[in-house]
Parts: C-alpha cells; sequence; structure tokens
C-alpha cells in the first residue's frame, strides 16, 4: 500500500478505537475484527475486487476443510467465500429433459431393441445372416467404447472415414480382408455378448474393397432404420494375412448438451461443486471458470458428475454452468 493508503488505514483504526468506551486490552481485543474486516474491505477495493465474488487466495487446499471457517477451496487455494459460503452461479437443478427417441432396430433373433446406455458395447464378426447368426462369433472383436485407457474420451484414429465417433473399437482379426468381405460374414453389435435377442445392429460386410488406399480398405455403413438401432462406421483394413477391424457408432443421448463419460467439461463461471446432484449438498471446493473436469458418469436431472484432476476432488457440478471442450 502507498502512504496515502497507509495513513487511511491508521485513521480508520483510530476511529474504531475512538468507540470503544476504554481503550483497555479488552476493548482493544474486541475491536480487531472491526478492524480485520475494515482491512478486507479497502484491500480488495485497492485491488479492484468484486466482494460478491470469492477472491483467489495463495493458501493451498483440497476442499474447504483445508481453509478457514470464513474462507473455501477455490482451484486449489484457499478463497474469501462470499455470504453463504457460495459461489455466484449455483443454480437449482434443472428438469431432466424428456428422453428423445432412438432408432428403431429389427433385432437380431426377435423381441424388443435394448435401449442403449453408456455401456461398452458388444460385437463380433459372425457367420450366417442378420437375424439368423451362428451362436458363437467366428471373431470376437474389442467392445465398443467411448473411453480409452485413461478414463477420457479417445481419439478418432488417423485416416479414419469423415465425421465417425469416438465410440468405437479397434481389433487385429485372424483374417485376410478378401476372406472377410464378400462372403457369409457379418458384423453384430449387441448390448450383451451371449444373448442374441439384444443385437442393436447387424451390418453385412459386402462391398467393394478400394485398392487405390497405401493398404486395400473398405468403409461399410450401419444403417439404423435397416440395419440395426445404432447408425456408424465400419472401417477394414488389410495388413497382409490379417484385417484391422474398426466398428464406429453413434450412440444416443438424452443429454440435451450431448455430454457424456469421458468428456471434458469447462465451467462458463466460478462453480460449486457439491458432494451429491442437490443445491443442499456441502460444497466440496469452487471451480474457476475454464477449469477443465473429467466427466465420469452420466448426467442426470441437470447434474453431471465430475472430477477436478488438477485437486484431486470429485462432486456433482450443474451441467447448466458447463460446456463440453473442444476435442
Amino acid at each position: 500500500m502507498d502512504h496515502h493508503e497507509f495513513d487511511a488505514t491508521v485513521q480508520d483504526i483510530a476511529n474504531v478505537l475512538a468507540k470503544r468506551s476504554s481503550t483497555s486490552r479488552r476493548s482493544v481485543v474486541m475491536a480487531v475484527p472491526a478492524i480485520a474486516a475494515m482491512l478486507f474491505v479497502r484491500r480488495a477495493k485497492a485491488d479492484g475486487g468484486d466482494l460478491s465474488n470469492p477472491a483467489r487466495g495463495t493458501v493451498p487446499c483440497r476442499s474447504s476443510a483445508d481453509c478457514l471457517t470464513t474462507q473455501i477451496c477455490l482451484n486449489g487455494s484457499c478463497a474469501v467465500a462470499p455470504t453463504g459460503g457460495t459461489s455466484n452461479l449455483d443454480a437449482p437443478p434443472i428438469t431432466s429433459p424428456t428422453p428423445t427417441a432412438g432408432a428403431t432396430a429389427t433385432p437380431g433373433a426377435g423381441g424388443t431393441t435394448p435401449a442403449v446406455g453408456d455401456e461398452p458395447l458388444s460385437a463380433g464378426i459372425y457367420q450366417g445372416t442378420c437375424g439368423s447368426l451362428a451362436k458363437d462369433p467366428k471373431f470376437a472383436l474389442i467392445d465398443i467404447t467411448n473411453l480409452g485407457a485413461d478414463g477420457k474420451e479417445q481419439k478418432v484414429p488417423e485416416g479414419a472415414p469423415s465425421d465417425v465417433s469416438t465410440d468405437f473399437s479397434a481389433t487385429v482379426v485372424n483374417a485376410k480382408l478378401a476372406d472377410l468381405v464378400g462372403k457369409d460374414f457379418v458384423i453384430d453389435i449387441r448390448t450383451d455378448a451371449k444373448d442374441p435377442k439384444t443385437t442393436i445392429a447387424c451390418t453385412k460386410l459386402t462391398g467393394e474393397i478400394d485398392t487405390t488406399a497405401a493398404k486395400p480398405e473398405i468403409v461399410i455403413p450401419i444403417a439404423p432404420a435397416e440395419e440395426g438401432g445404432l447408425a456408424g462406421t465400419i472401417w477394414l483394413r488389410d495388413q497382409d494375412t490379417r484385417t484391422l477391424s474398426y466398428v464406429f457408432v453413434e450412440r444416443p443421448t438424452d443429454d440435451p448438451k450431448g455430454i457424456r463419460k469421458g468428456d471434458l467439461v469447462l465451467p462458463s463461471a466460478d462453480l460449486n461443486m457439491r458432494a451429491e446432484a442437490s443445491t443442499d449438498a456441502e460444497i466440496v471446493e469452487v471451480v474457476g471458470v475454464g477449469v477443465e473436469l473429467l466427466v465420469t458418469g452420466a448426467p442426470k436431472d441437470g447434474w453431471v458428475p465430475v472430477t477436478n484432476e488438477a485437486s484431486g476432488n470429485s462432486g456433482f457440478v450443474n451441467e447448466e454452468w458447463v460446456e463440453k471442450a473442444a476435442a
């Protein structure tokens, strides 16, 4: 502080003490809270701070339990809390949106089309025709998921067809490409590998192999209305005596923002992370604007389960105040 601010501060302290009936030790001690509050206001104004927002601190923390009772944990540092100890943006829960109907599929072995959630989907290359398949797959494929080994949304492989989803499987199949395409093989996608009634997409491996590419390859669309309950793309690439099989699916989502487990989201304002999906739940921390949060489950009733990898804290944030990070 400069000398003008120092002089003003000394005068303010003198005024506080002058209001006391005595200058005993007890009187001075009783005046400390008022002096501290006055100094905080003066310092905040001098810094251009807005007292309605939490001021970032310098004491490291992992949760509000590491801070003083008048503070909160904001982006890993203790900060002064506004009235109520919350950020300014902690909107009430949003009512659940009306689920949108997914594409209708004709299950491979009859029955109703099972609901498609965020769980991994089973896939395999079967002999036969859609609706009349062998009991077991000729070649089992890696499960279809949007998550990589690190729990985050995986990246689309280089050279993949345009506009494919990050929801895919990649498997090296022990068969030549020419021995799979145009033969008696289909790729069948299910919610339960052992139950053919849970088929949600089935596509025959047929078409013209592109031999002009660096390696012979073929792209086969999965049409939701005709082939199954999910739109998607099959991409088969020749690997000499083997075939690299990619199966991409466009999984329907009921979430209005398309947020799914494994996504990264960014708060659009300083935002409370709650221990539970409720404005009445304990505040774990206040997350600052633009801090990356990893989505750990499907959003529900306007709340998104997240982890702040920087602080190690997990909880729930209101979906109204977050957006998906750019891929």
